[in-house]
């Protein structure tokens, strides 16, 4: 299903086609800007964007183009812009295209784009389109699946030692080696069990993905340790589940537990550049990487300052 925007300027119709009204993450769509005209449409110029096609955000579906719309939202361009124009039953048509996909659960307004036709500057309608999270369906009935097998026959238990002699001989000494290493356990001093409280847990983690180095491995590896490391520490200290969460959503949680914004934005750059290492939006340097990984530490030593 799509939805068309129509804008009637003189001479011209603008029209703005979006082929779906809503998309799950991560599922492409097609943003489609058109001109109709009775004459041939010359002097164009419009600017497309590049890598990345910013709308405005809605924490909540507006009524119109207009209301709820707050924060910019980044949707990545799959396929680069690109524009024709051809004749229709006597009519013009200048059609660009985009094809896009968003990360974040929203309701996003496209806003007017501009477009210069003749030296004069158009804008196009705004549109609206809604990315959603994948729906589990809690009344899916589970299947069972069932397996028929040979019946086996019975065999003594002779026959069964002499066939696996060597299992028991395995079993034997498994069963000596284990033995022995509890007595040897027993004969040593119990050492006391020193219990790290969360910030240690994850700086201490932080150092270890640190030295290892693995970032001249496998970049994007290094970027995901280091993202679920300070999600597992904000769900330790909230008491709250955020592994399965949109860095918008980590946000808005954030935000109910009276973070302040400065943290709050920093946490959002953290989990916004592991997102684009990961989907080879950004490679950067060793320096680059170790001045995200200090800034990781500080951020969790932050948060335990403020409840401590």
């Amino acid at each position: 299903m799509s939805i068309t925007f129509c804008t009637f300027l003189q001479a011209q119709q603008l029209d703005i086609v979006i082929n779906k009204t809503e998309i799950k993450i991560g599922e492409p769509f097609i943003l489609t800007f058109q001109i109709k005209d009775k004459n041939p449409i010359t002097k164009i110029q419009y600017t497309p964007q590049l890598n990345e096609f910013i709308g405005k955000e809605s924490t909540s579906k507006p009524i119109d183009n207009s209301q709820g719309v707050s924060t910019d939202y980044h949707f990545d361009i799959l396929q680069p812009f690109h524009d024709t124009t051809y004749q229709v039953n006597g009519e013009y048509i200048w059609q660009g295209t985009y094809e896009l996909t968003g990360w974040d659960s929203a309701y996003v307004v496209i806003p007017p784009e501009s477009i210069q036709l003749a030296e004069q500057e158009l804008f196009f309608p705004a549109g609206l389109i809604g990315v959603i999270k994948p729906l589990v369906n809690p009344n899916q009935p589970i299947y069972d699946i069932r397996e028929s097998f040979s019946e086996i026959p019975s065999l003594t238990f002779l026959e069964i030692l002499k066939k696996y002699w060597w299992a028991f001989a395995l079993a034997l000494i498994g069963l000596i080696i284990l033995v022995f290493l509890l007595v040897r356990k027993g004969k040593k001093r119990d050492e006391p069990v020193i219990q790290l409280s969360f910030l240690e847990e994850a700086l201490l983690k932080i150092k270890h993905l640190r030295d290892a180095r693995s970032y001249d491995k496998n970049l994007k590896e290094y970027y995901y340790e280091l993202s679920i490391i300070i999600r597992k520490f904000l769900v330790a200290h909230f008491k709250v589940e955020l592994l399965d969460k949109t860095t918008y959503e980590i946000e808005i949680i954030l935000r109910k537990h009276a973070l302040p914004e400065v943290i709050v934005s920093d946490i959002r750059l953290l989990l916004n550049q592991s997102d684009m290492v990961k989907f080879a939006k950004s490679k950067p340097d060793v320096g680059e990487i170790l001045r995200i990984t200090d800034m990781a530490e500080n951020v969790l030593k932050k948060i335990a300052q403020i409840d401590s």
